[in-house]
């Protein structure tokens, strides 16, 4: 063996070990989530963007259907964070990086369940590059619904050309969702789903008196917000969310949690667990957990997405309902 090769080879057995470590280093790094606190969290998502588009497209393609049963609540949390950590301000390169991975696993699922999972990241963290993509989730009544959110919430010209496409050729269930989307990005105004549905006083009128309740009851009010929950407008039921902020601990969680169990909209019932997961009371952290088990995503997600490291510790125990 000549000199020159004596050199090399310690080299190349470093750069193999290397190698070798980053590809044992994956599972490690989604043992990392989800993180106790937000600065742990974002600590696990800039080690696995330093680790490159090998890593992310590993973990995105480890997302399975919801029918496997919660084995893959890792990844989830992974990528959830992920999508937060990439889509902050700032961090155009990670969210270009992350976009076409999601985008990437995307196209690969032929799931339908995976696909709305992943679409939902992308209304933290797409960009233009992942329009036609989820242009192309509209053409199935399965993934239109989160094809459209993303898109809406991209906002952008082209994203707002993609919807406008769609109009004709979607399914005609979700026609609406698109027009209404069309409409919120700024385009051709669409005619209304119900043009001759009858008017309501407007929401802040509405919340004006929740807030009149709240300080003339105190903490007697919770089961009035609470009440809220059948209301059909969502940004009523938000008005009550956010006033329950003002009545600490089970006093103002046990309402919602009666209520989320009762309440039959999806949307509702999101909106819901995703208050409940700011709150630290045990009556809180319950409901959270049983919203693990919802029979909708979206209802799932809210849980996944937003409860606290410590409380979703105890939810990868929790099993994922069965299709």
């Amino acid at each position: 063996m000549t000199r020159t090769m004596k050199r090399l080879v310690p080299a190349l057995v470093a750069v193999l070990m290397v190698c070798v470590a980053h590809a044992a280093t994956v599972d490690e790094m989604l043992a990392k989530f989800p993180g106790q606190n937000a600065a742990e969290t974002d600590a696990a998502c800039a080690a696995i963007i330093d680790a490159g588009a090998p890593a992310l497209a590993e973990i995105c393609g480890k997302i399975l259907p919801e029918a496997s049963g919660g084995a893959d609540l890792a990844p989830r949390y992974a990528v959830s964070g992920l999508a937060k950590y990439c889509g902050a301000p700032g961090r155009d390169a990670a969210r270009a990086l992350f976009s076409q991975a999601v985008v990437d696993a995307m196209g690969r699922a032929t799931d339908p369940s995976v696909k709305q999972f992943l679409a939902f990241q992308l209304q933290w963290a797409g960009n233009d590059a992942a329009v036609p993509a989820l242009a192309a989730l509209l053409d199935d009544a399965a993934t239109a619904q989160s094809g459209v959110d993303a898109l809406e919430s991209i906002g952008t010209p082209a994203a707002m050309d993609a919807l406008k496409a769609k109009l004709a050729t979607a399914p005609e269930a979700a026609r609406p969702r698109i027009a209404k989307a069309v409409d919120i990005v700024g385009g051709v105004p669409a005619p209304p789903v119900a043009p001759n549905a009858a008017k309501t006083d407007g929401p802040s009128v509405r919340a004006v008196a929740l807030e009149a309740l709240v300080r003339e009851k105190g903490e007697l009010a919770a089961p009035d917000l609470a009440a809220t929950a059948s209301d059909p407008d969502p940004e009523y039921r938000g008005a009550a969310l956010l006033l329950t902020r003002r009545i600490p601990g089970k006093a103002g969680s046990a309402p919602w949690a009666q209520a989320l169990r009762g309440a039959k909209d999806p949307a509702a019932r999101a909106q819901i667990v995703a208050m409940l997961t700011t709150r630290n009371d045990q009556m809180a952290q319950k409901a959270v957990l049983a919203a693990l088990r919802d029979d909708d995503m979206a209802v799932r997600l809210a849980a996944l997405e937003t409860m606290s490291g410590s409380v979703a510790a105890q939810g990868q125990k929790a099993p994922v309902p069965h299709r």
